[in-house]
């Protein structure tokens, strides 16, 4: 009787052990929310850097935008619209090109319409681009009329996602 009771026991503090030790290695430190690559809009204007890495992030969408090629398919990175996809779809256009994959066979044939992804994406990226650069412009007026970056460095990115 005396071994099961202390078979219990032991089971008991190992539970409470390992409730303690759980409990207390959830510390607010350890249970950031706020996650390193996805900067809010509210605070991607506080500093330089932050700037910075907005005005970066704007180029990125321009070269490497998003496409879903049917319906509930995940995302990928396809280039529009200034990046690789949008260069391969206009070299398969050319004279000297023979289609040997099917995902070429639109651009190959011209039969282009307004359903077809590439057009779609192409559009919804550009649209994104243009909502982000008009976010970056707002954001650097704003930093540079509080002094956060010089005046000058906001016209500098404000003249870049305008072009």
């Amino acid at each position: 009787m005396n071994t099961k009771y202390n078979k219990f026991f032991q089971f008991k503090l190992g539970l409470v052990l390992v409730a303690l030790l759980t409990f207390a290695s959830c510390s607010e430190d350890a249970l950031n929310l706020t996650p390193y690559s996805s900067i809010s809009e509210l605070s991607a204007f506080e500093n330089p850097d932050l700037i910075s890495l907005s005005v970066i992030g704007v180029y990125d969408a321009a070269q490497s935008g998003f496409y879903q090629a049917s319906q509930g398919s995940a995302f990928q990175v396809r280039g529009y619209p200034f990046g690789a996809a949008s260069v391969s779809q206009g070299d398969n256009r050319g004279e000297d090109m023979m289609n040997m994959a099917t995902f070429y066979q639109i651009t190959y044939n011209s039969t282009y319409d307004p359903t077809t992804a590439n057009n779609v994406n192409m559009w919804n990226t550009l649209w994104a681009v243009i909502n982000k650069c008009n976010i970056v412009i707002e954001g650097v007026k704003a930093a540079g009329a509080k002094g956060t970056i010089s005046v000058a460095l906001a016209e500098e990115y404000e003249g870049e996602m305008r072009f």
